[in-house]
Order: structure tokens, then sequence, then C-alpha cells
């Protein structure tokens, strides 16, 4: 499953409501925490699979987990990686949906993802063990 919208379809994928408020997306945001070590550990297992040079990531960190009403959270990776090329991108953003059991449901990088992981309410933490593959 593809989140192509941003977080706001994320939120909905994860249960927030039919449709998200800004007071809805607040609350989002000042209840995130920091990601469990299940869960940092499921993000990396994705990420291996999902990046196309998992082992060049450097720059890494990983945003604090939004939950929705039905206990799924969404996390955000930030961090460089190289392409196809062999080359440095620049810092990009990774979204991951998580279930309620912490696990990686799916994940999306796509342009909403970058306005939406950007969101100055978003806390990020340095994320070493990307870096580390």
């Amino acid at each position: 499953m593809k989140v192509s919208q941003g977080l706001a379809a994320v939120f909905l994928m994860a249960g927030l409501s039919g449709c998200v408020t800004a007071e809805q997306a607040n609350q989002a945001y000042a209840s995130a925490r920091p990601a469990t070590a299940q869960q940092k550990a499921g993000i990396i297992s994705k990420v291996r699979n999902v990046f196309f040079d998992p082992y060049s990531i450097r720059d890494a960190e990983l945003s604090y987990v939004m939950y929705g009403n039905n206990g799924r959270g969404v996390v955000c990776l930030h961090a460089n990686s190289k392409n196809r090329m062999g080359g440095y991108v620049g810092r990009s953003y990774t979204a991951f949906l998580l279930d309620q059991s912490g696990a990686v449901i799916s994940s999306d990088d796509g342009p909403g993802i970058t306005r939406d992981c950007a969101d100055a309410r978003l806390r990020y933490m340095p994320f070493p063990e990307a870096e580390k593959l």
C-alpha cells in the first residue's frame, strides 16, 4: 500500500479521522513520542528494501512517531543517500506507516511527504542506526 498525499493521507490511514482538521494535526504533532527500539528496527529493515543504496545513508534523523486514534503511527526519516548514478542527492524525507504493534506497513517519499515531514512542529532525533547498515 503506497501513501500518495502526504501525512494527511497517512493520518487517514492511521485513523485520526475521516477528515484531518488543523486542530487534529496540531494534536498529533504535540503528542508525538520517540520511536521505540522495535520501531527503529522495523524502519531499518524497511530502509534496506526501499532505498537504492541503504549502505550510503548519512546525516540521518528520525522524527518522533505521531499516533492515530486506532494506534497506528507515522514516522519520518530525513537522510542523504546515493541514487542510481552513485551520487548523493541531498537530504530527503521518507514517511513510514506503523501498525498498532509498531511494525512498518508501508513507506512513501512523494512530494506531499516532503512538505509534511518538514513541518516545524515535528521533532527529530539523530538516527545513527541508519548510518551503520
